[in-house]
């Protein structure tokens, strides 16, 4: 797994926690990691993304 399959994990992961977590504090803490994920994608995979969505 390369780092741009392990980061779109971890956004992946990262969106289901916050979809069942229970405290504010929680949804908090999990929306700033994942915003931090997401700003975190390469160029090369956000070209791959829109790519495969045919929008390149």
């Amino acid at each position: 797994m390369n780092a741009d399959q392990a980061r779109e994990q971890r956004i992946q992961e990262l969106g289901v926690k916050l979809c069942v977590a229970e405290t504010i504090e929680e949804r908090i803490a999990l929306w700033s990691q994942l915003r931090a994920e997401i700003k975190a994608r390469t160029p090369a995979q956000i070209k791959r993304m829109e790519s495969d969505k045919g929008l390149r």
